[in-house]
């Protein structure tokens, strides 16, 4: 809640029958990049093309706000996060050693959207 009160412009919800199905939260990270902090979908309304509808909203905010990246982070063993990120464009640029709080690293993604 308190992130959605600080950046509300990078919260977005998708409802269905006034319920949310899924969401995406991003936020300006510095003046050329946008960060996605977060996206999930009900896993009963995946592969509907709901997370890419939201993506695609997300990548508008950032565009609107200037940004020429986007990055994020997506979990090592999360293999079906990276490949959905891939089909939207972004790449893998690194890793992050022991980025969560179980010790998992984290594979760091880009996506380039100029100005």
């Amino acid at each position: 809640m308190e992130f959605y009160e600080t950046c509300s412009d990078g919260f977005i919800v998708a409802e269905i029958n006034r319920v949310v199905k899924g969401y995406i939260v991003g936020f300006m990270g510095s003046e050329e990049t946008g960060r996605i902090f977060s996206l999930a979908v009900d896993p009963e309304f995946q592969n509907r093309k709901i997370g890419s509808l939201l993506l695609k909203e997300m990548i508008d905010v950032f565009r609107k706000a200037r940004a020429g990246e986007i990055i994020l982070e997506v979990r090592e063993s999360n293999t079906k996060a990276e490949r959905f990120y891939e089909r939207h464009g972004f790449y893998r640029i690194g890793i992050a050693r022991e980025y969560y709080n179980n010790g998992e690293n984290a594979k760091l993604m880009k996506l380039n959207i100029g100005k």
